[in-house]
């Protein structure tokens, strides 16, 4: 969770189920981050495009140099759930499908 600096609309904690309380003072570690990068050799996410944006545009500039020199996977796209007898690629279909349930649309689920 990282501190906007700002109230979250109420529009967004409807879609994240993140309310202000949940992020006040609270800052991402960026210098854990990239040591996780470091290790990886390809970066997995559901919904790639979205998440490749925010990392290349919207992270220190660290990141972003690590982020851009590696290869992108997409649980959405690169993935034909139908073909594999799943009715939907929404994340938290496939999460109850595979046996998991989270609260809202709580970011640690789809990250890591």
């Amino acid at each position: 969770m990282n501190d906007p600096g700002k109230p979250i609309p109420p529009e967004i904690t409807k879609i994240t189920g993140i309310h202000n309380e949940d992020v006040v003072g609270k800052a991402i570690n960026w210098d854990f981050v990239l040591q996780a990068l470091k290790d990886s050799h390809v970066i997995i996410c559901h919904n790639a495009q979205f998440d490749r944006n925010f990392l290349e545009l919207q992270t220190p500039e660290k990141i972003q140099k690590k982020v851009i020199s590696l290869p992108f996977g997409c649980t959405i796209k690169d993935i034909d759930w139908k073909e594999r007898n799943y009715e939907s690629s929404k994340l938290d279909y496939l999460n109850w499908k595979l046996g998991y349930f989270y609260d809202g649309h709580d970011p640690w689920p789809g990250s890591w």
